[in-house]
């Protein structure tokens, strides 16, 4: 359902209907490549994760991802986290912890 809304807002926001639909070049192509690869991975590590029994810690642990990208954006653009960032991407495997 959130992939249908997406697309939905992301073609009714959108003016210029040729480059949505363009070809992406070859750099474009890989990191839309680099990145599906990844999605599969993190499904499949959740699912893995799920069977195994682990259930509440692969739940929790799902939820770091707003905390990876945080912390991508801090190292790859140099983006500055605030304390409240900080805190909140810390809290995550910490909950982790008290559930193992």
């Amino acid at each position: 359902l959130g992939y249908t809304v997406g697309l939905t807002a992301l073609l009714a926001l959108n003016t210029d209907r040729r480059a949505l639909v363009s070809r992406p070049n070859w750099r474009q192509g890989g990191l839309l490549l680099l990145a599906s690869l990844l999605s599969l991975a993190g499904f499949s590590a959740f699912a893995m994760g799920a069977g195994s029994g682990s259930l509440a810690i692969v739940t929790v642990l799902s939820t770091l991802s707003g905390g990876i990208a945080a912390l991508l954006g801090a190292l790859l653009l140099r983006e500055r986290l605030s304390a409240l960032q900080w805190a909140g991407v810390l809290t995550v495997p910490a909950g982790a912890l008290v559930l193992h």
